[in-house]
């Protein structure tokens, strides 16, 4: 037995022993054993923590580069860049994307492009996509004369298109990647809501109706006060998918246009021969500036520019006879039932549907069918697939609706076909 005077002796002895094991951790003389122990538990943690590890200051960081697998993981949740979060496929992650893309085109999706250049970005921080529009049809030829890594068109290159550059519809692959909705945009004074039967619009683009107060426009307006002044028209002035959209839109509503632009509509219309005086500008930006500055202007744009330039556009009656907006919810419901060709081609004008908007279309991203650079096959590829999935949520910011889901499948499995020097790019 142990007697009260021993007794406190070892607890002296062991409160020593304590101390001195306690300075010699903190001048850094542990053993070589506990260090590695040490070392290894710090690493496991940052492999298997690391979303919360990469927010860090670099603690995290420098305890996962001890393992090439930890590097990988922390990566890949700093950047989002895996497959299990959506922005990218199998097999590409942000951090490991490098280069430097040019595209042009389409100036009706380029407000979404614009967001998805800066989305994008911060998932793939060294890549940079160049996209100065210029209009669907510069955007056709650029990318089939080889000055661009891809292409963007509210209509799809055609096979004459590529016939006349040496090439076919086989060495290049068109994917759909938003909806839009094009609107009509009008300046006239005191009135900030107005209604367009299909009628209506025929009559006014074959200049049937040349003034506001027309006694058909009030039918559709009864409660509207509109004014005895000319209606004036502005258009582009370049090749335009926007235009094609609209004047596909005005052949499906009225016979004698449809026999002036044909059923699908014409990027470049004769505007003379529907018996109007037009007054045309470059870019959705141009019909909108001419609409803004001009009382008694009719024009027509994708809808983020009417709201971007404080425009008023009219309300359309659809095919079950009511008048709707296109918001989000009314382009969606109008490709609901879309039915794509073999190469996704998609017509979504005029659709049937209690909420479906009459002039709802989609912009197509053209890409080619083998990259010979691996960097720039890569970065397209992941591009358009973070424009399918999260870029489809991101452009609602700018009222740009998302692809269907089945429509979004049909989307994957062609850019499953893109190669870089020879070999898939998705796995």
């Amino acid at each position: 037995m142990l007697t009260k005077g021993k007794t406190s002796a070892i607890s002296l002895i062991v409160l020593l022993m304590t101390l001195a094991a306690s300075v010699l951790t903190a001048c850094g003389d542990a053993s070589p054993t506990s260090t590695g122990a040490s070392t290894q538990s710090t690493t496991t943690t940052a492999a298997t923590t690391t979303g919360a590890a990469t927010t860090a200051s670099g603690t995290a960081t420098t305890a996962a580069a001890a393992t090439g697998s930890a590097t990988g993981a922390t990566t890949a949740a700093s950047t989002g860049g895996n497959s299990s979060d959506g922005v990218f496929p199998g097999g590409l992650t942000g951090a490991n994307l490098n280069a430097n893309l040019n595209g042009s085109g389409s100036t009706l999706v380029n407000p979404a492009l614009k967001v998805w250049q800066t989305e994008f970005g911060k998932v793939a921080p060294n890549v940079k996509v160049n996209y100065p529009g210029g209009g669907s049809g510069q955007g056709r030829t650029d990318f089939l004369t080889d000055k661009t890594d891809f292409g963007a068109s509210d209509v799809q290159i055609t096979a004459d298109e590529a016939t006349k550059t040496n090439k076919q519809l086989t060495d290049f692959i068109q994917i759909p990647v938003t909806l839009a909705g094009v609107v009509f945009t009008y300046n006239v004074p005191g009135v900030s809501e107005l209604n367009f039967s299909p009628e209506v619009v025929g009559a006014i683009y074959t200049g049937k109706i040349t003034k506001w107060n027309d006694p058909k426009i009030k039918t559709d307006n009864p409660n509207v006060n509109l004014p005895d002044l000319n209606i004036s028209f502005a258009v582009r002035a370049d090749s335009s998918g926007t235009s094609q959209v609209f004047t596909t839109y005005l052949a499906a509503i009225n016979a004698d246009l449809k026999t002036l632009f044909g059923a699908s509509g014409a990027t470049q219309p004769k505007w003379e021969g529907a018996g109007i005086n037009v007054t045309t500008a470059q870019g959705n930006d141009g019909v909108a500036g001419l609409v803004k500055q001009t009382p008694g202007t009719l024009g027509y744009n994708e809808v983020a520019y009417a709201i971007q330039n404080n425009l008023n556009f009219a309300n359309l009656k659809n095919k079950a006879g009511k008048f709707v907006k296109p918001t989000l919810e009314n382009l969606s419901a109008a490709a609901e039932g879309a039915k794509p060709d073999d190469n996704l081609k998609i017509n979504l004008i005029d659709q049937p549907g209690d909420n479906s908007y009459p002039i709802t279309t989609t912009s197509y991203i053209i890409l080619s069918k083998n990259y010979t650079e691996k960097g720039k096959g890569e970065a397209v590829v992941a591009f358009v697939w973070y424009a399918l999935h999260k870029g489809g949520t991101d452009a609602k910011s700018v009222n740009y609706a998302p692809l269907p889901a089945s429509l979004v499948s049909l989307a994957e499995a062609k850019l499953k076909l893109v190669t870089a020097e020879g070999a898939p790019i998705l796995k």
